[in-house]
């Protein structure tokens, strides 16, 4: 068999021929692969929201989600756990606390109108989680000098309570239903929005003549207390629970129509949602999608 001799001297000499250095950054910028802004603008999602709706793809993706048989109570914790929700509450509050009072409050002060207020509920956030979610409060209304259509009470930083004896419209409550007041309630434990800032927000998310003019046809008083930044905030809170909302999920128009027809009828309670929509108008919508978004709910 005959051998071959290999003459490393002449294939050194060939290779001296190739460019020793070679031009890394010239060959990535050559070959890089470009980027493109990918995020939809509110417009573009609209206009997708609206091709697949003719389409009849968006009602049958909204209507598979409505009615979640879940635990309300659960999802709401869980969205609070999240790390997005908690970014969005240190936003908001931020926004709030660059129009509030410094230092601390005196005896005669209003602590909630501090900026230390909403500091410390950023500071205490998960503690704050653990101790509302840790129980529930339950007992007969008048135990609280409540009516049995109060439904239930909570206020920042406590666990909420659920009447047992709780009624809509002279019929007790069921199970899941006590299990809605029991996430409104436990949502009003975890954030109240008491400032400047959040009675904007909140103020131009409905219209507010709308519930003084149904409420000049009606026995009950409830223009100011559903006009309050807290009852709207945890009314939005209760149709991201409606749709077993996670933190990262987007409610669009197309959620709002479908519970506007279905929510009262799925969930059989009314703890003044008849005229939470009857306030967002055409005209607030968008102001009203907006807010609920921002918002950590």
């Amino acid at each position: 068999m005959e051998k071959k001799e290999f003459n490393l001297e002449n294939e050194s000499n060939e290779k001296s021929h190739v460019d020793d250095v070679i031009d890394i950054a010239k060959l990535e910028e050559q070959y890089r692969v470009p980027t493109y802004d990918t995020a939809l603008t509110q417009e573009e999602q609209e206009e997708i929201s609206n091709i697949r709706e003719r389409l009849g793809l968006e009602n049958n993706k909204i209507e598979s989600r409505a009615n979640y048989e879940g635990d309300w109570t659960l999802l709401l914790r869980e969205r609070m756990l999240d790390p997005m929700t908690k970014e969005k509450f240190i936003s908001v509050r931020k926004q709030a606390m660059s129009e509030m009072r410094d230092g601390e409050p005196g005896k005669l002060d209003k602590p909630e109108t501090f900026a230390q207020h909403y500091q410390e509920q950023i500071d205490n956030y998960e503690s704050n989680i653990e101790k509302v979610f840790k129980l529930t409060g339950i007992g007969e209304a008048g135990d609280f000098n409540k009516q049995p259509e109060n439904l239930g009470k909570g206020k920042i930083g406590t666990e909420g309570v659920v009447f047992v004896d709780a009624e809509s419209k002279g019929v007790p409550l069921s199970v899941r239903q006590k299990n809605i007041v029991e996430a409104h309630e436990k949502g009003h434990g975890l954030r109240d929005f008491r400032s400047n800032f959040d009675y904007r927000e909140f103020s131009d998310a409905i219209d507010k003549s709308i519930l003084r003019d149904t409420e000049g046809q009606n026995e009950k008083r409830f223009a100011n207390y559903l006009s309050s930044a807290d009852e709207i905030a945890e009314r939005m809170a209760q149709l991201k629970n409606y749709f077993g909302f996670k933190a990262s999920d987007m409610m669009t128009k197309e959620h709002l129509k479908y519970a506007r027809e279905n929510y009262i009828k799925d969930t059989g309670l009314d703890n003044l949602m008849t005229e939470f929509f009857s306030a967002i108008t055409p005209e607030k919508e968008e102001k009203f999608l907006e807010v609920l978004n921002k918002y950590p709910l």
